[in-house]
């Protein structure tokens, strides 16, 4: 009689435990600030940041979903160390080889056009600082935006990430291929 209870218990903890479990890490005394944080410069933007419908990049054939988007941000005038940010956020697109295609690239400026943005695989937009505050202002300060801000966005506009104009090649790429690899869109 004793091994059948002990059984019984066993399936029962097996069955209810993992339930449990999840159920005190779900709803228990932790916070999101508990969780080890992984290495590197990124800054993962809030929930509900959404890009407005004219900076969000179309995909390249009517019929191909909509890309993930590599954005550089400068509300100032694009720069010699803005067109080195794009050429590195180039180079991080070259490198993901066969995901390429599910990857746009935006730059994303105030004043001139720079001459550095005659690439046909890099969208380029002007922004007006006053009409585009608010998505701005939940990206970043208004200090890091005038020196420059390199996004990540997803397919449906919504933007994921946000690092330093000098972030590491291999942070970036490595991040993304991350997102790509775990996206059930785009």
């Amino acid at each position: 009689m004793q091994v059948k209870s002990l059984t019984l218990w066993l399936v029962a903890a097996v069955c209810i435990g993992p339930m449990a479990l999840a159920w005190l890490l779900y709803f228990g005394p932790f916070d999101v600030a508990d969780l080890p944080r992984l290495a590197g410069s990124r800054e993962l933007v809030r929930p509900g940041v959404v890009l407005p419908e004219a900076l969000r990049p179309e995909p390249e054939a009517a019929d191909a979903p909509a890309p993930w988007a590599l954005i550089y941000v400068q509300t100032s005038a694009c720069d010699s160390a803005c067109g080195e940010a794009v050429e590195r956020i180039a180079a991080v697109r070259l490198a993901l080889g066969d995901d390429l295609r599910r990857v746009r690239r935006k730059l994303v400026h105030g004043g001139e056009r720079p001459s550095s943005a005659d690439d046909a695989t890099l969208d380029v937009v002007r922004i007006d600082a006053g009409r585009d505050a608010d998505w701005l202002a939940a990206v970043a300060t208004d200090e890091q935006l005038r020196a420059g801000r390199i996004l990540i966005a997803d397919p449906l506009g919504n933007l994921v990430a946000s690092y330093p104009p000098d972030v590491a090649q291999k942070e970036l790429l490595r991040d993304l291929k991350r997102l790509l690899s775990v996206s059930q869109i785009g």
